[in-house]
């Protein structure tokens, strides 16, 4: 029944009149239109209301995304309204299912965490419903983070990245500086590599990454402390 309603409302209008009114000319050669006149108009109204309806909810559907754009790991919440009442709604992100939600009243709601994945590719959120499909794009924005916030100068950091371009070579630096360390992304977008920290003053600095398809700025800063070594 849904693959025909789906199939129906694809087919324009003056095809079904058309049928019908070959089918009202059938009914006439054979001298039976006066019992079958009216159920066939009665039906022919049904099914274009009908019809009318489905395709409504076709272009009002609409499932937008809070937020549209974060790292991996971000809580993501997809909505949707104009559904059909107590539908079955299936959410993907890039295909992969994260979910169903029931539309209570033709309006539903859930919320799914953003996997690992790179900003080498455009990123999808679908919900697939009885009746149609809806989409939203969502953009991935590369984050960095350390195992500890502080350390004295000559201490081990270890750093991890998630959302950058897969396969590019990353540099990370210190205070915007270039350290001697490179990392090679993996292709779910991931990093992980060990720094020393460098000479400097205590006090609040900062840890970055960029690499050729990802910019410095499109990293958030990471703060981290240098503390102050007490020596005798």
């Amino acid at each position: 029944m849904t693959y025909l309603l789906q199939l129906y409302s694809f087919i324009p209008f003056y095809i079904i009149k058309k049928y019908i009114i070959a089918c009202l000319w059938v009914i006439k050669q054979l001298r039976i239109i006066r019992y079958l006149a009216l159920p066939i108009i009665i039906f022919t109204f049904m099914f274009c209301s009908w019809g009318s309806s489905v395709q409504a909810q076709q272009q009002t559907a609409y499932i937008p995304l809070i937020p549209a754009s974060g790292p991996p790991g971000t809580v993501v919440t997809v909505s949707g309204s104009n559904f059909p009442a107590a539908d079955s709604v299936l959410v993907k992100f890039d295909g992969t299912s994260e979910g169903r939600a029931y539309a209570n009243g033709g309006s539903w709601s859930m919320s799914f965490s953003v996997p690992a994945v790179s900003t080498a590719v455009p990123h999808i959120v679908n919900a697939f419903g009885s009746l149609f499909a809806s989409s939203q794009p969502f953009t991935v924005i590369p984050r960095i983070t350390s195992n500890v916030s502080s350390g004295a100068v000559g201490s081990a950091v270890t750093l991890t990245g998630a959302g950058f371009a897969f396969n590019d070579s990353d540099v990370i630096t210190f205070d915007n500086q270039p350290l001697d360390a490179s990392v090679t992304v993996a292709a779910n977008g991931s990093w992980t590599s060990k720094i020393t920290v460098p000479e400097a003053a205590a006090g609040m600095h900062s840890l970055g990454a960029y690499g050729s398809m990802t910019q410095a700025a499109d990293v958030t800063p990471l703060p981290f402390a240098v503390t102050a070594v007490l020596t005798l």
